[in-house]
This record gives C-alpha cells, structure tokens and sequence, in this order.
C-alpha cells in the first residue's frame, strides 16, 4: 500500500471505509512535526513526500494527532528514486546554508564597519571635534575634548588655547552634546593610552599639532 485515501465512513464495526489507492510506489518518506492547527491547539501532523514524476514531487498532509487520518501511506518508492530525492533535499540544504553563512557574513561585516565608523569617529576625550549637528552649538565649531561628563552624554570643548592662570583652566569653552559632534583626528583608537593620557595633560596646543588642519586625509597612526 502506497497513499490510500480514507472516506471517513465509520462503519458499525468502527473501521473506517478506505478509498482508492493512488501515488502506487511513489511515497518517498514520511515525517511527523508538532504544527499549530488552530489557535490554541498543537497536534503532531504527519506528511508524506510523494513523487508523480521526476519533476513533481508534492508534500501530502496524511492526518494528525487530535483529529484523525486522511490517508493510510507506507513507504514504497524504488529505492533509486529515495536516494535521488534525499541527493537533492542534501545539495538544497547545502546551498541555503552556504547562503544564509554568506549573508551573515555580510551582515557581521556591516555591523562591524557601522562600529568602526563610530568609533572612529566618538568625540573622546583628547580629541579634536567638530561640532557638527544640533542647535545651541554653531556648526563648524572645533575644539579640544577636555571633559566628559560620567552621568549623561556631554562633552567640554576648548575652542582656544587660553587658559585661566590662575587655575590653568581653559577659558573659551562649550558644552555640547557628543552626539553632535565627530572626531578629526580619526587615527587608529588602539593607541598607547598613557599616550593619550600624557596629550590631554598637554592640552588642546597639543593636540591640535598632533592632528594638524581638518582637511588632513586620516592617518593609520593614533594621534595621541
């Protein structure tokens, strides 16, 4: 027996009146999975791979669990025909992997150029910004990161090298919202960070020498 259709016919004896045998030595496989068949009711469904002809093989829905049986089915394909499906189940199985890796790939190498590109760009303390988006802070204003606050996301910025002598503090400053602003001096961010330590010590003379004009192309080395 191959896929033989049930009517659904009870009869008094309790069996179940069976129709007419098609797809004779054409089921390839069965297989079970647990499938929600309405909203709130999980059954286990069972299907049968079913091949008419070399380029038709169709999907049967045999029955399930918690409403009964469509069909009788056994396994009854030559075994040439199951060795060639299962090939080519395999070789579609290898390339939607090969596909869904590449495109995770691709992704994984996106997300990390969003990340450098960010990085590379964080107005850090030591480094020479620009502020270059909101509106309390004119556009174009460039200076030397001095602090960063600990509890939200504003930076101090040293437009000059002046400097309070009697505190040594910056004189000409602003505060701004990181977010606005982007980095010059977008070298490589894995620098010695004594280095960086030493420059901001140095203050914004310093730093503004090591990064040299806005129009400087970035540099591999780190500034600091």
């Amino acid at each position: 027996m191959s896929l033989t259709q049930l009517n659904r016919k009870f009869e008094t004896d309790g069996t179940v009146t069976r129709g007419v045998e098609f797809a004779i030595g054409g089921v390839l496989a069965t297989y079970s999975k647990e499938t929600r068949i309405m909203s709130d009711v999980y059954a286990d469904v069972t299907y049968a791979v079913v091949r008419h002809n070399a380029a038709t093989i169709d999907i049967v829905r045999v029955g399930d669990n918690e409403f009964g049986w469509d069909y009788d089915v056994s396994v009854d394909a030559p075994q040439e025909h199951i060795d060639a499906w299962k090939a080519n189940v395999e070789a579609v199985e290898a390339s939607t992997k090969a596909a869904r890796l590449e495109q995770e790939r691709i992704d994984a190498e996106k997300r990390f150029a969003a990340r450098t590109e960010a990085e590379r760009k964080a107005p850090l303390k030591g480094r020479i910004v620009t502020v270059n988006r909101g509106r309390r802070i004119a556009k174009g204003t460039e200076g030397f990161v001095f602090w960063t606050s600990d509890t939200n996301n504003k930076i101090g910025i040293a437009t000059s090298e002046r400097r309070d002598p009697s505190t040594g503090r910056f004189m000409d400053v602003v505060f701004v919202d990181a977010a606005n602003c982007d980095a010059n001096d977008i070298g490589n961010l894995d620098c010695d960070v004594q280095a960086r330590k030493d420059a901001m010590k140095a203050g914004w003379n310093h730093a503004r020498q090591a990064t040299g004009p806005t129009s400087k192309p970035p540099t591999p080395e780190c500034p600091f």
